[in-house]
């Protein structure tokens, strides 16, 4: 969609849990960024309401849009 052209939605990221605890899934988050960074995207946005993701989230600059209920990247 031209319209959003400079954003991008990250959606399902998840972990076997015998991966868990290892920095595995902020590994392949951080990778996402970076590729879409050098892809020309500007925002990225995602939808949670798990509060242990909230928290990795929260470590990239996403903060919760609280109008839209979900959390935006400020960068």
């Amino acid at each position: 969609m031209p319209e959003y052209g400079d954003t991008i939605w990250l959606s399902w990221f998840g972990i076997l849990e015998e991966y868990r605890h290892k920095g595995y899934q902020k590994q392949v988050f951080k990778e996402c960024i970076n590729l879409g960074k050098e892809l020309g995207i500007t925002r990225f946005k995602l939808s949670t309401k798990n509060p242990v993701a909230m928290k990795m989230y929260e470590s990239f600059n996403f903060m919760e849009d609280e109008h839209a209920k979900k959390m935006t990247v400020m960068d």
